[in-house]
């Protein structure tokens, strides 16, 4: 019981943090990386999602308010800033919807999610693809691509069903939400996500990938090994 209002006062504390923290701009990744830069990520894979919860809250909140206070045309220059200057490839990548650019990330994926849910599934899978790309495991573990898409099928249909609906999201903004978040953690590793630092992999109460993430719960070619 100390252990957990420990942990609970921790949480608290960390989220008091994270609201002083600026995420306007970010995208998944990105976001991850930033917050993750000033305390060391849990191995646990409930505290992680609670501490991913508060995150995707706040995150939609500055988001939501930054588009009311300054418009969206505003926060896209504000964006563009943020991520330096782009090559003409990737300007191109973007306007035809390239499934390789750079992660989608500001207003634009605020404006393609249905909720602030379906963004910290989307954290919580981008965790679990750092950890299988990049933790000491075999190479038979590393996650394709196309497993990738596989394991979050249950996000690809809500954004589905969101676009039959009338709201926001579709499957096919889905897809290249998820298939750039793969290509950006498959192109770099990404220290602040190291997961693996407490618990070895294979151990008892150790990591492993599931086939499918469920819903408001918790090709190409694998990174190289580290």
């Amino acid at each position: 019981v100390e252990a957990e209002e420990d942990f609970s006062l921790s949480q608290t504390l960390r989220l008091e943090f994270l609201n002083s923290v600026r995420l306007v701009g970010t995208g998944v990744v990105s976001c991850l990386a930033k917050v993750f830069q000033n305390f060391q990520i849990p191995s646990d894979l409930h505290k992680i999602n609670r501490l991913l919860e508060g995150t995707a809250q706040i995150w939609w909140r500055q988001h939501e308010q930054a588009e009311r206070e300054d418009g969206a045309l505003f926060q896209e220059a504000f964006q563009e800033c943020a991520r330096g200057p782009r090559t003409l490839g990737e300007v191109r990548s973007e306007a035809t919807g390239d499934e390789e650019g750079p992660e989608v990330s500001g207003v634009q994926l605020m404006r393609r999610l249905a909720d602030h849910d379906v963004l910290q599934q989307l954290m919580l899978s981008a965790i679990f693809l750092h950890w299988s790309l990049y933790a000491p495991l075999p190479p038979s573990r590393r996650l394709t691509r196309s497993q990738w898409l596989e394991m979050n099928a249950g996000i690809l249909e809500a954004g589905e069903n969101a676009a039959h609906a009338g709201g926001r999201g579709s499957s096919e903004a889905m897809r290249q939400i998820l298939c750039r978040i793969y290509h950006t953690v498959n192109l770099c590793f990404f220290p602040q996500l190291q997961i693996w630092l407490h618990k070895a992999p294979g151990t008892s109460g150790g990591w492993s990938v599931p086939a499918t993430l469920p819903m408001r719960n918790v090709e190409g070619t694998g990174a190289q090994d580290v």
